[in-house]
């Protein structure tokens, strides 16, 4: 289960160096940013905005939409206000938004449902969508961090592809899913955890549940001259309504 507080104190107290090495989801939101569709949504919501890197890039986007970022860390929501100018940003946990029923076009999200439970983030997606409006997403997913696994760290749990795709489809009518596989190249294995540490996604691992001699073999990777990383990130669009639906016609 994830601890709510632990993220919240982690991510604001990353939040002014998350920019700096934020590089990985820089890219993600690149990728992210060709799923978005060409209409002009009025109101949209950034789902765990963050330091409001997504947020920024949907503002050039859609310079005349109501943009607002959500997320849980306060100090993650300071830095995004000073940075994105022309959007609102609220301090809310995502699993129980504060806005009523159809509120938004459209929904976006890069990086942040990882530290969600998926069921609850997608009732609320549903909820505050309008008819026709769209959910368009990243996030981690399973196999992400499995070196670290393999040195006997435990690993917060991801749900895989399929996982979304049955949790979406019991309140989206049209879903498309599909995963791509980053791997980053750290100095060591003692960098990659420090990485997660600095920018607030402690959460990802426990380092307490290392076994001694997983330890040993920890610490001897501090010297070594490279440490590969995967990160399985997975990316959704869905729909509130069939992309194929016919359209009624009056005349």
């Amino acid at each position: 289960m994830i601890d709510k507080e632990k993220v919240k104190k982690h991510f604001s107290r990353g939040a002014k160096n998350y920019d700096v090495h934020a590089h990985l989801h820089r890219r993600i939101i690149h990728d992210l940013l060709a799923l978005l569709p060409n209409t002009k949504p009025v109101n949209i919501a950034d789902l765990g905005c963050g330091t409001g890197l997504l947020t920024e890039e949907i503002r050039k986007k859609y310079p005349r939409a109501r943009i607002v970022g959500v997320d849980l860390a306060p100090g993650m929501i300071e830095v995004a206000k000073t940075k994105v100018l022309g959007a609102e940003f609220m301090e809310f946990d995502v699993e129980d938004l504060p806005f009523e029923r159809s509120s938004f076009d459209l929904l976006v999200s890069s990086s942040s449902f990882q530290w969600m439970d998926t069921e609850k983030v997608i009732k609320e997606a549903g909820r505050v969508l309008k008819s026709g409006g769209q959910l368009v997403f990243s996030t981690f997913g399973e196999g992400t961090l499995k070196e670290l696994e393999s040195l006997g760290f435990r690993i917060h749990k991801l749900p895989s592809l399929e996982e979304w795709r049955k949790q979406l489809s019991k309140r989206f009518a049209s879903v498309e899913l599909e995963s791509r596989t980053f791997r980053e190249f750290f100095q060591s294995a003692k960098q990659l955890t420090d990485f997660l540490k600095i920018i607030g996604a402690r959460g990802a691992f426990e380092e307490g549940e290392i076994r001694p001699i997983d330890r040993l073999k920890f610490l001897s990777l501090r010297q070594t001259n490279g440490f590969i990383a995967t990160f399985n990130v997975i990316y959704g669009k869905a729909s509130t309504l069939h992309l194929s639906a016919p359209r009624m016609v009056q005349g």
